[in-house]
C-alpha cells in the first residue's frame, strides 16, 4: 500500500529540510516493509508530503516511532490501497481483480524491447505467407500438444513443401528469435511464449482442446491469455522462497492471485537472444522483500521490478498480436 505522510512545515531553510529528509531515508532503511518513495510541495500550503510504500498500516506506524515529526509540528497520513488490496479487504467472490493497466512505465519498456527484440518481426509483419504459415503452426499447436512441435511434426504438416524449405522457415524464425532452435538444430528450445523445455512456469489455456505447457518466463506466462484471446491458469514458483504461486485469468483480468503481493522482476539484460539472456531472469516473487533479499546478490542487474498489474499489462503488449494473422 501506498501511504501518504502529511507533516506541517514553515521553514525554507534548505539545510534544514535536507537533514530532515536524510534522517526519513535512513530510517525507512532500518525497517522491513518501508520504502521512502518521494515528497511533494503542495502548492501554497505549510507542508510537505512524503510518499511511502509501506507492507502495511502497522508497518508505517514502527516506522514513524523512529522518525516522528519534528518538536513543534503536526503530522498524519492517509492509506492509499493497490487495486489488489482493495478487492482482497472487500472479498467479493466475483470481482474484478485486476485488469492490464496501462501505465507509462510498462509502455516504455515494451517501446524498447519493440527496437531491442525486434517484436515487429516477432509478430510476424516482415514474414512471407509461407513463413507466416509455419510460425502460426507451431504456436498454435504447442498447447495442443503441451510441447513444441518437433521438426519432424512441422515437416509432415507442410509437406507440400520441400524439405528444405521447411528447414529454411525454421532457420529464418530462429535467426529472428521468433523461435530458438538448440545448438545442434534438431529441436525447437522456445517458441515464445512457449518453452521446449521444464521452467517454473506453467500454464494451461482455459479452452477446450488445450493442455497444460512450459512458459519460456512470467512475462510470457502473463502474455499467453491475451495472445489465444481465452482464460489461462499459471502455476509458478517465487524465484527467492519456492513458495507455490497462482494466478489465474478470465476476460483479460486476474480473478485470482495468491499470495495476494507477488510482483514480477523484468529483466533487461537481453543480448543475442532472449531464450539465452532475459528469459531465465523474469520470474515472479511472492513479495517485494524477497525480491530485495535476491536482488542482494544481483548488485548491478538491469531491469524493473512491476506490479501484477503492470506486468500483466506489459505482456498484453508484447503477446496480443504473436499470432498474426
Amino acid at each position: 500500500m501506498m501511504i501518504l505522510k502529511h507533516v506541517e512545515y514553515n521553514t525554507r531553510d534548505l539545510s534544514g529540510l535536507a537533514m530532515l529528509l536524510n534522517h526519513v531515508m535512513e530510517t525507512a532503511l532500518k525497517i522491513d516493509g518501508v520504502d521512502f518513495r518521494d515528497i511533494y510541495f503542495p502548492e501554497n500550503k505549510n507542508e510537505f508530503v512524503l510518499v511511502m510504500r509501506c507492507d502495511s498500516e502497522d508497518k508505517y506506524l514502527e516506522w514513524r516511532k523512529t522518525c516522528p515529526p519534528p518538536p513543534g509540528m503536526k503530522d498524519w497520513h492517509e492509506v492509499l490501497l493497490t487495486k489488489s488490496e482493495h478487492f482482497f479487504k472487500v472479498n467479493e467472490p466475483n470481482a474484478s481483480l485486476l485488469r492490464p493497466a496501462p501505465m507509462e512505465r510498462a509502455k516504455t519498456i515494451f517501446q524498447e524491447a519493440f527496437i531491442t527484440e525486434s517484436i515487429e518481426v516477432k509478430s510476424g509483419k516482415t514474414l512471407s505467407q509461407e513463413e507466416k504459415k509455419i510460425k502460426r503452426f507451431i504456436l498454435t499447436q504447442s498447447p495442443v500438444l503441451g510441447r513444441i512441435p518437433s521438426i519432424d511434426e512441422i515437416r509432415k504438416a507442410f509437406s507440400q513443401y520441400p524439405k528444405k524449405k521447411v528447414d529454411a522457415v525454421l532457420a529464418k524464425l530462429d535467426q529472428s528469435d521468433i523461435i530458438h532452435m538448440s545448438n545442434d538444430k534438431s529441436t525447437i528450445a522456445a517458441a515464445y511464449p512457449f518453452s521446449g523445455f521444464e521452467t517454473s512456469h506453467i500454464v494451461t489455456l482455459k479452452k477446450e482442446g488445450y493442455t497444460k505447457i512450459y512458459a519460456m518466463c512470467a512475462l510470457d506466462a502473463l502474455g499467453v491469455s491475451s495472445m489465444f484471446d481465452c482464460g489461462v491458469s499459471i502455476e509458478s514458483r517465487c524465484h527467492h522462497c519456492g513458495e507455490r504461486i497462482e494466478i489465474e485469468i478470465e476476460d483479460n483480468k486476474i480473478v485470482l492471485m495468491k499470495p495476494d503481493k507477488t510482483v514480477m522482476w523484468c529483466d533487461k539484460d537481453y543480448s543475442c537472444c532472449a531464450a539465452t539472456s532475459i528469459c531465465k531472469n523474469i520470474n515472479f516473487f511472492s513479495s517485494e522483500p524477497h525480491f530485495a533479499e535476491w536482488n542482494k546478490e544481483k548488485p548491478g542487474r538491469k531491469g524493473e521490478l512491476m506490479q501484477i498489474q503492470e506486468a500483466f499489462y506489459l505482456g498484453k503488449l508484447c503477446f496480443e498480436n504473436r499470432l498474426g494473422k
